[in-house]
């Protein structure tokens, strides 16, 4: 959710899902006053003044995820178990916020916002989280209770058929997929 137009001393939205942000602009009107953008879910707040990064919020995760391109951005992480409740990100750096927040550096921070570019990728994903992932572009229902504790890594386009990419998990994971209408069960 965002303002139709955004006030003279704050610019603020709130979010629910994913979305890729490029803020610019550090001041109102060319003037020297700061002009903070703060990106809101329930599990934390993103404070940005001028830089590229990707947020995964969905509520069905059970975690949020921040992951920064360019600049710096300031996470301040909502009901933690943590001491520290700030945290600043660097370039390639991920934040993962539940009831505690873990930042690592990652690779190749543009994995996050693949999906820009109409491509699933995965590095060291779990095979739950990669599902998810496809039941969301697919609209789809997956059964989670068979699927197996595995790790996946794979780029591949979102404008594949979903038999497909259901196939290469298969192979990749030594399981076997049924689909009944929108629903996938894992078959033992």
């Amino acid at each position: 959710k965002f303002p139709n137009e955004f006030n003279e001393n704050i610019r603020e939205v709130e979010l629910t899902g994913e979305a890729y942000f490029e803020v610019t602009g550090t001041q109102r009107n060319g003037k020297n006053k700061d002009w903070p953008f703060i990106v809101k879910t329930t599990k934390h707040n993103t404070s940005v003044l001028g830089t590229k990064f990707n947020i995964s919020a969905y509520p069905e995760d059970n975690f949020d995820q921040v992951t920064l391109l360019e600049g710096k951005v300031k996470i301040h992480a909502n009901n933690t178990f943590s001491s520290l409740a700030d945290y600043t990100l660097k370039p390639n750096q991920q934040a993962t916020i539940n009831d505690k927040v873990s930042v690592q550096n990652i690779p190749d921070a543009t994995d996050a916002n693949a999906w820009q570019q109409g491509n699933f990728s995965f590095s060291n994903k779990d095979l739950t989280q990669v599902m998810r992932t496809i039941s969301r572009w697919y609209d789809v229902e997956v059964d989670y209770d068979n699927l197996p504790d595995k790790k996946l890594n794979g780029a591949i386009s979102r404008s594949v058929p979903i038999s497909d990419i259901l196939r290469m998990v298969e192979k990749a994971c030594s399981i076997q997929f049924k689909i009944e209408g929108r629903r996938i069960h894992v078959v033992k």
